[in-house]
């Protein structure tokens, strides 16, 4: 189940070693560097075969006084290196994914960094040589293969016994230094594990939501400046009534405030958005804020099966399918997407691009500038019956698309890669990775791909040829235990042995795995024997201090150290 993932170089830094950055091609080569932009790239360059046997006869480069304090000597130049301190757990190291612009590797050779101007690779005298250390460099600076293991060190310890949070399906953390713990709850509750272990509710609003199948509260994230500002917000399915218009089982996503006292007032509720839903199915459900400030919104394809309406792959609401359940408003082409929003902003009335405004443009959000779909051209007016014009084109409240739906997904907290994982339909389970440095715009594939394959399904399956961003895991679901992907986190809490490893796991089944980057382009995963008896693993959860919980059957576990440090 190992699949590859290409990560394109135009998103890796163009990195001089013994020479000057490509992006400097058409200015004057820097003193003590060597114009290598003439020479071709080697692809997928091996660090064991090309780039160790060059290291190992570099003149002058091996042991602690090597050239420009380089120490190269054999079976250890990678890590000395490459590896770069945790930004959230020093002196944890992670070597993976490699960020040039931290490693020690760059501040030596590149020629535009203190103390590299001078270092010319001593003894690495031909350019093709150099060339192919520069390609190593761009392409990620990856080690010799090493053989995935499942830590021994590691196990789950029981936190909240079974049974304690009915129908809990998510957890978060407020990350305002308190330590708590917040439980979401599919029939409207938030749960507060304190520290010391105490429970309370934090926030009941099952009066206004409809819950059951795979209805309900679906997602919960405190705003990035909460310990200040005491907002967050909420993602549910709408009840009878609502008072926002919204029919039962529309999405709602709302903001609620903390009063001086901790206390939710539930009439402080604003609701920034609601988008319809075609069936009762594929709602999707996690919010998330990430690194950038900005709330983004998993979005299912609208449900049934299949994606009858073809939300999934319409962007413009011009384009969406209706008639039978297949809804006509502007917020359907939202669906089967993944939203990003600044919550911290309003939208004023008038001519927009935006699909889930009020009847005359307004909105309680507001679209970041660089959102990939926000237009820069003014379209003709499209809903001449609205109050507003609202501009041709795709929604400008898309990030990307080609999602069934997004049951969990999550921000790595050192690097900022946002890790998507997206429920098949019958055949295959995907977990997708989007480098932080993507920029929007991708496109996950279905419905004309289910993971890696043609959709609908072939016999034998059949490799996908739509253009779209592979997933980096997958596994195949005919006539398996397993049912449903459920997303989890790259792991960069306490445990050193779990460092950069990708927590994820099965819905029914209750396995779970661990995703192991074993390259630039290549994963693999290894199931790890948590020893319980797990079938209703509907969620993982992280805690300020970077611990990954399961959420399974109303109970709570940690993944812990065996022989923590000290004991």
């Amino acid at each position: 189940m190992t699949h590859r993932f290409q990560t394109p170089l135009t998103i890796l830094p163009a990195l001089c070693l013994g020479l000057f950055s490509i992006a400097h091609a058409e200015s004057s080569t820097p003193s003590g560097c060597t114009d290598l932009s003439g020479i071709a790239e080697t692809p997928m360059v091996d660090f064991e075969t090309d780039i160790q046997p060059l290291f190992d006869t570099c003149v002058n480069c091996h042991g602690a006084g090597g050239a420009e304090g380089l120490d190269l000597r054999q079976g250890e130049s990678y890590d000395n290196l490459v590896k770069v301190v945790s930004t959230t757990n020093d002196p944890l190291m992670r070597a993976e994914p490699f960020n040039a612009d931290e490693s020690v590797l760059l501040l030596a050779v590149n020629c535009e960094q203190p103390g590299g101007p001078s270092f010319q690779m001593p003894g690495i005298e031909n350019l093709n040589d150099r060339a192919l250390v520069r390609d190593w460099i761009n392409q990620g600076a990856w080690p010799e293969p090493t053989e995935p293991t499942i830590p021994d060190d590691v196990e789950l310890t029981e936190v909240v016994p079974p049974d304690t949070f009915h129908l809990a399906l998510g957890l978060v953390h407020a990350g305002d230094g308190s330590g708590r713990l917040f439980v979401v709850r599919q029939s409207g509750e938030i749960e507060v594990v304190e520290e010391n272990g105490a429970r309370s509710t934090f926030m009941d609003i099952s009066d206004r939501l409809t819950s059951g199948g795979e209805r309900g509260l679906l997602g919960l994230a405190f705003h990035p400046d909460f310990a200040d500002n005491d907002r967050f917000f909420v993602n549910y399915s709408a009840g009878n009534d609502h008072p926002s218009g919204a029919s039962q089982g529309d999405t709602v996503i709302s903001e609620f405030t903390v009063d001086d006292n901790g206390n939710v007032n539930p009439d402080s509720e604003r609701v920034l958005m609601t988008i319809v839903q075609d069936f009762g199915n594929h709602n999707g459900g996690n919010i998330k804020f990430g690194p950038d400030g900005y709330l983004y919104i998993g979005m299912g394809d609208g449900g049934s099966g299949g994606d009858p309406c073809n939300r999934a792959q319409t962007l413009d609401p011009d384009d969406i399918l209706t008639g039978g359940s297949c809804v006509d408003h502007p917020s359907a082409a939202l669906l089967g997407k993944m939203l990003r929003i600044d919550v911290d902003n309003t939208t004023p009335a008038g001519n927009n691009n935006l699909c889930a405004t009020d009847s005359d443009g307004s909105a309680e959000y507001a679209i970041p500038a660089d959102n990939p779909f926000l237009p820069p051209l003014i379209f003709s007016d499209r809903f001449e019956a609205r109050e507003f014009e609202r501009l041709g084109g795709p929604c400008a409240e898309i990030w990307s698309y080609g999602l069934r739906n997004p049951w969990r997904w999550s921000f790595d907290r050192d690097t900022g890669d946002l890790w998507i994982a997206d429920v098949g339909q019958a055949h295959w389970e995907e977990v997708n990775l989007e480098p932080a440095d993507h920029g929007g715009g991708a496109d996950y594939g279905w419905k004309l791909c289910e993971a890696s394959f043609t959709y609908p399904a072939q016999t034998p399956p059949e490799q996908c040829s739509h253009d779209h961003l592979f997933p980096v895991l997958e596994y195949p679901i005919n006539n398996q235990p397993e049912c449903a992907v459920t997303g989890g986190y790259r792991y960069r809490g306490p445990v050193s042995s779990l460092q950069g490893l990708y927590i994820y796991g099965d819905y029914c089944s209750g396995k779970i795995w661990l995703g192991f980057q074993v390259g630039p382009n290549s994963f693999e995963e290894l199931e790890f024997d948590h020893g319980q008896d797990f079938s209703d693993l509907r969620s993982f959860g992280e805690d300020e201090d970077g611990h990954v919980y399961v959420v399974n059957d109303g109970g709570i576990w940690r993944f812990d150290d065996i022989n923590p440090a000290g004991m």
